[in-house]
């Protein structure tokens, strides 16, 4: 006899889904609750987007690990069993093919099946052994018409290379046993199958991907790495040691990387809608190397200087490359020791200068305002600052993206100020600027202040 469920599967499916929302609710006893109902149905918008925020959270939480452990990259070069990827970084099989499963769901990974593989996803002893498949046909072809002596041997040489290739299957299978072998007890695995990154994941999560998104999910692992030190640090005020820029041995490069990476866009929706000075000479930190390359597009007379913290300095090569900044438009990188009151900046003389998430720092020491009066103190007259800030609106609610940006500067400075259009206009009026203006870019996603001298 059919079941209930079993008839509702007959439905179509415009009717099958409201329906079996129905019944759930009738099973789980929410009609002999009304009152609760009726104030889940009133909150269903908000219920639902907090649904959606928790498990978009798992997934993010697979996407990152598989890009913490290298599973991305090494998929790179091509298809590979779990015990395979496991052997090659160091894991359990059995965790790598959990991780497997749920990427394959999330459709970044696709398995391979028997004949499935294409050439270009084998590795280079099986596109070997193809290619000796094929010498051992064509040589087979052509004894057909050789003597029958020469018939022999190649018939002889076909035996010994299919023995060679039955011994190599013998050994990847006691490879793949030994691999799906945990704690003594064979498991149930994916019976060797192969899994390949999918097309996307290739392009986007790949190091090495035409648009990869790898610095950017550094810093996503780096932040969810110091998630758990952040409860105490609210209350402390200590950076967790991940996300800490002023420490060598932080994540750093998980900030530079993902920091250039999106001001190379957000800089390309900023510096049209900006008046800027006849700049000939400009500095930036190492967050901003990327956006000192758009700027000496637009700006054919103007060089750049740069200035940081030692270790910070040490990366700014390697971003300049990235960057494509020219060589011969550079005046000079310098190591500072992060006291913009004590530090000299370059030749301390500039049209331009661009400080990014300095207003959050060290609040203690008042560190982001001695950034903006270091800054109006070597600005020429008629110099432009800008700076890179999350601004919150006086008197009505931050625009969502930017308020999860706000996410990144809690991790950098968890006891920062916050920074709202009112504060930082009498902070920057107070040291002298003038034209103070708040520059929303990428629809609202963040901020930048424009303030001249």
């Amino acid at each position: 006899m059919a079941t209930k469920r079993s008839l509702t599967r007959r439905l179509p499916r415009t009717l099958r889904r409201p329906v079996e929302a129905l019944q759930t609710l009738w099973s789980v006893g929410a009609f002999s609750r009304p009152r609760e109902l009726y104030e889940q149905w009133r909150h269903r918008d908000d219920f639902r987007r907090l649904q959606k925020a928790l498990f978009f959270h798992r997934y993010a939480s697979a996407l990152l690990l598989a890009h913490e452990v290298g599973l991305y990259d090494a998929l790179a070069s091509g298809a590979r069993t779990p015990a395979e990827l496991a052997a090659e970084r160091g894991l359990a099989p059995s965790a790598v093919e959990n991780l497997l499963r749920v990427l394959e769901s999330e459709r970044l990974v696709e398995r391979e099946r028997g004949g499935e593989r294409a050439a270009e996803h084998q590795r280079p002893a099986e596109r070997e052994r193809a290619a000796e498949n094929e010498r051992a046909a064509g040589q087979e072809h052509a004894a057909e018409h050789e003597r029958p002596a020469e018939r022999e041997r190649a018939a002889e040489r076909e035996r010994a290379a299919e023995r060679e290739r039955a011994a190599e299957r013998q050994r990847a299978a006691e490879h793949e046993r030994g691999g799906a072998r945990v704690g003594g007890r064979e498991r149930a695995g994916s019976g060797g199958a192969r899994f390949r990154l999918s097309e996307f994941a290739a392009r986007f999560l790949a190091r090495a991907g035409r648009y990869s998104m790898a610095g950017m999910l550094d810093l996503m692992a780096a932040q969810a790495a110091a998630y758990a030190e952040l409860p105490s640090a609210m209350a402390t005020g200590r950076v967790p040691r991940a996300l800490d820029i002023y420490a060598d041995g932080s994540r750093y490069r998980a900030f530079l990387d993902a920091v250039n990476e999106y001001l190379s866009f957000a800089g390309r929706d900023l510096l049209p809608r900006l008046a800027l000075p006849d700049v000939r000479s400009f500095i930036v930190g190492s967050m901003g190397v990327s956006l000192s390359a758009l700027l000496l597009e637009r700006l054919p007379r103007a060089r750049v200087t740069y200035g940081c913290l030692p270790h910070l300095v040490r990366e700014i090569p390697r971003l300049r490359e990235k960057y494509r900044v020219p060589a011969d438009r550079v005046d000079g990188m310098h190591e500072h020791g992060g006291d913009p009151s004590a530090d000299r900046w370059g030749t301390e003389s500039f049209d331009l200068i661009v400080l990014t998430k300095k207003m959050i720092l060290q609040p203690s020491e008042r560190v982001g305002e001695k950034f903006a009066r270091k800054a109006f103190e070597v600005l020429r007259p008629g110099g432009l600052a800008i700076f890179w800030e999350t601004v919150h609106p006086d008197d009505h609610p931050t625009p969502l993206g930017r308020a999860l940006e706000a996410v990144l500067d809690l991790g950098a400075s968890p006891v920062g100020p916050v920074n709202t259009e009112s504060s930082l206009r009498r902070l920057l009026a107070d040291i002298g600027f003038r034209e103070v203006e708040v520059v929303p870019c990428l629809s609202e996603q963040t901020t930048f202040l424009t303030a001249r001298r």
